[in-house]
Protein backbone atom coordinates (compact mmCIF):
# COMPACT_ATOMS: atom_id res chain seq x y z
CA UNK A 1 0.00 0.00 0.00
CA UNK A 2 2.98 2.13 0.94
CA UNK A 3 4.60 1.96 -2.67
CA UNK A 4 1.21 2.10 -4.36
CA UNK A 5 0.45 5.68 -2.39
CA UNK A 6 4.27 6.77 -2.50
CA UNK A 7 4.70 6.15 -6.31
CA UNK A 8 1.35 6.00 -8.11
CA UNK A 9 2.90 7.07 -11.62
CA UNK A 10 4.94 3.98 -12.12
CA UNK A 11 1.88 1.70 -11.46
CA UNK A 12 -0.44 3.53 -13.58
CA UNK A 13 2.13 2.29 -16.74
CA UNK A 14 3.44 -0.78 -15.00
CA UNK A 15 0.00 -2.12 -13.31
CA UNK A 16 1.65 -5.81 -13.56
CA UNK A 17 5.34 -4.85 -11.58
CA UNK A 18 2.97 -4.86 -8.03
CA UNK A 19 4.27 -7.26 -5.77
CA UNK A 20 4.32 -7.77 -1.65
CA UNK A 21 8.14 -8.50 -1.98
CA UNK A 22 8.54 -5.02 -4.34
CA UNK A 23 6.90 -2.62 -1.53
CA UNK A 24 9.01 -3.79 1.41
CA UNK A 25 12.05 -3.52 -0.72
CA UNK A 26 10.40 0.43 -1.80
CA UNK A 27 10.02 0.75 1.77
CA UNK A 28 13.05 0.25 2.81
CA UNK A 29 14.21 2.41 -0.09
CA UNK A 30 12.50 4.96 0.77
CA UNK A 31 13.84 4.77 5.47
CA UNK A 32 17.26 4.55 3.21
CA UNK A 33 17.10 7.43 0.84
CA UNK A 34 15.35 9.90 3.76
CA UNK A 35 18.15 9.24 5.69
CA UNK A 36 20.50 10.48 3.20
CA UNK A 37 18.40 12.95 2.11
CA UNK A 38 18.49 14.35 5.90
CA UNK A 39 22.27 14.00 6.23
CA UNK A 40 23.24 15.54 2.47
CA UNK A 41 21.00 18.70 3.73
CA UNK A 42 22.62 18.42 7.60
CA UNK A 43 26.02 18.49 5.83
CA UNK A 44 25.05 21.44 3.59
CA UNK A 45 23.79 23.41 6.14
CA UNK A 46 26.45 22.35 8.62
CA UNK A 47 29.58 23.48 6.26
CA UNK A 48 27.55 26.88 5.78
CA UNK A 49 27.28 27.68 8.91
CA UNK A 50 30.71 26.97 10.01
CA UNK A 51 32.13 29.31 7.23
CA UNK A 52 29.86 32.28 8.53
CA UNK A 53 30.40 31.57 11.79
CA UNK A 54 34.26 31.86 11.24
CA UNK A 55 33.86 34.92 8.51
CA UNK A 56 32.17 36.82 11.19
CA UNK A 57 34.32 36.12 13.89
CA UNK A 58 37.05 38.28 11.82
CA UNK A 59 34.38 40.84 10.91
CA UNK A 60 33.69 41.27 15.09
CA UNK A 61 37.61 41.48 15.77
CA UNK A 62 38.33 43.78 13.14
CA UNK A 63 35.19 46.12 13.65
CA UNK A 64 35.97 45.86 17.46
CA UNK A 65 39.48 47.06 17.24
CA UNK A 66 38.28 49.66 14.81
CA UNK A 67 38.86 52.46 17.26
CA UNK A 68 41.92 51.39 18.41
CA UNK A 69 44.88 52.10 16.90
CA UNK A 70 46.99 48.27 16.34
CA UNK A 71 50.44 47.13 15.35
CA UNK A 72 50.52 46.56 11.38
CA UNK A 73 51.11 42.56 12.77
CA UNK A 74 47.31 42.39 13.99
CA UNK A 75 46.35 43.37 10.83
CA UNK A 76 48.60 41.18 8.91
CA UNK A 77 47.60 38.22 10.60
CA UNK A 78 43.67 38.75 10.44
CA UNK A 79 44.54 39.49 6.40
CA UNK A 80 46.29 36.10 6.12
CA UNK A 81 43.57 33.90 8.68
CA UNK A 82 40.92 35.34 6.20
CA UNK A 83 43.26 34.63 3.25
CA UNK A 84 43.45 31.11 4.37
CA UNK A 85 39.74 30.76 5.25
CA UNK A 86 38.93 32.18 1.59
CA UNK A 87 41.06 29.62 -0.25
CA UNK A 88 39.70 26.71 2.18
CA UNK A 89 35.84 27.95 1.03
CA UNK A 90 36.78 28.15 -2.79
CA UNK A 91 38.53 25.09 -2.55
CA UNK A 92 35.30 23.43 -0.98
CA UNK A 93 32.85 25.20 -3.15
CA UNK A 94 34.06 23.26 -5.95
CA UNK A 95 33.52 19.77 -4.32
CA UNK A 96 30.39 20.69 -2.82
CA UNK A 97 28.71 22.09 -5.63
CA UNK A 98 27.79 18.66 -7.33
CA UNK A 99 26.30 17.79 -3.57
CA UNK A 100 23.79 20.96 -3.33
CA UNK A 101 23.00 20.37 -7.30
CA UNK A 102 21.71 17.22 -6.19
CA UNK A 103 20.11 18.34 -3.41
CA UNK A 104 18.27 20.60 -5.34
CA UNK A 105 17.26 18.73 -7.78
CA UNK A 106 16.22 15.46 -5.56
CA UNK A 107 14.05 18.62 -3.67
CA UNK A 108 12.61 19.43 -7.16
CA UNK A 109 12.13 15.99 -7.80
CA UNK A 110 10.16 15.78 -4.37
CA UNK A 111 8.01 18.43 -4.73
CA UNK A 112 7.11 17.45 -8.28
CA UNK A 113 6.08 13.95 -7.77
CA UNK A 114 3.99 15.20 -5.01
CA UNK A 115 2.11 17.83 -6.92
CA UNK A 116 1.88 15.34 -9.51
CA UNK A 117 0.00 12.99 -7.34
CA UNK A 118 -2.09 15.52 -5.77
CA UNK A 119 -3.52 16.46 -9.16
CA UNK A 120 -4.13 12.47 -10.17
Amino acid sequence: AFFLLTYPMIFQKYPQLYHPVLGIFAKIMSYITSITWAYRDLFIINISIAFTTSFREINRVLFASKETIMMPEFYWKYRNIYAKLRALVDEFDGSINIIIMLAWAQNIFVICAHLFSSIK
